[in-house]
């Protein structure tokens, strides 16, 4: 079976997000820890964010998770970028054929390793 990586396929009314994910941390841990931080961005109105249950790996210690949201996308976005920059975690968005990180870097999908978890 050959899976889409999240983000790759547009779907219309959510957003593809990949956060680094530092000593392992789990999805629920780094979205309360998003969501509690930063209060000077304010909190999404609306929808709800969900772990894609994938992985892109950068290199050998460097480890991106996919999540997704619906809503209040701009606000996602905002909570999860402000989540990073306060961890000085690396962060990207996939397109059809790319991962554009936080960094400035752009990797072809193609050559990234991605793990799905089961």
């Amino acid at each position: 079976m050959n899976q889409h990586i999240p983000g790759s396929i547009e779907v219309e009314g959510r957003e593809f997000f990949y956060v680094e994910t530092p000593n392992g941390e789990v999805f629920r841990k780094i979205i309360d820890e998003a969501l509690a931080g930063s209060p000077e961005v304010p909190l999404p109105k609306s929808g709800g964010v969900i772990e894609e249950k994938a992985r892109i790996l950068l290199d050998g210690s460097t480890s991106l998770l996919g999540v997704s949201y619906k809503g209040d996308l701009a606000g996602w976005r905002a909570k999860l970028v402000a989540y990073c920059n306060a961890k000085h975690l690396k962060w990207g968005i996939v397109s059809p054929q790319k991962l554009a990180l936080s960094d400035g870097a752009e990797l072809a999908l193609g050559e990234c390793e991605v793990i799905f978890d089961r």
